[in-house]
């Protein structure tokens, strides 16, 4: 297993993953703090607030974007 470090709204996390799943994780990453910056309203909650809604977000534009194709 790896450690990876994460940084997710300026907070720093340490996760166990796989070999070969790096790449993965930094895209999530990546995707979690645009949408944070996008939705600037969603700083201002509780963390575990925060990453609730932040997840709602998420899985919307998930279930947008199935039902285009």
């Amino acid at each position: 297993m790896t450690i990876l470090k994460l940084k997710i709204d300026n907070i720093g996390y340490e996760i166990e993953c796989k070999k070969g799943e790096e790449n993965l994780l930094r895209k999530a990453e990546e995707l979690l703090n645009v949408n944070l910056d996008n939705n600037p309203h969603l700083k201002t909650l509780p963390q575990s607030k925060k990453f609730l809604m932040l997840s709602l977000v998420l899985a919307a534009d998930l279930t947008s974007n199935k039902k285009q194709f």
